[in-house]
């Protein structure tokens, strides 16, 4: 395979991503390159939102559901 590959890892975490990086690969797939994408949600959400988001969800009354 001559034309270079490129994939990307939209969410799993950055630690796979770095898996992906380190890892011995064959000759073969020397012409692949691992990406990390843009996250989930969760992964690229500022810190202050989160914080108001347990603000919110901390009051009795509240459900939380995913």
């Amino acid at each position: 395979m001559e034309r270079p590959f490129r994939i990307m890892e939209v969410c799993g975490g950055r630690a796979c991503s770095r898996y992906l990086q380190i890892r011995p690969r064959p000759v073969a797939a020397q012409n692949f390159e691992f990406i990390h994408g843009p996250g989930c949600l969760i992964c690229v959400w500022p810190m202050g939102r989160i914080e108001s988001f347990v603000e919110i969800f901390s009051h009795p009354k509240v459900i939380f559901c995913t």
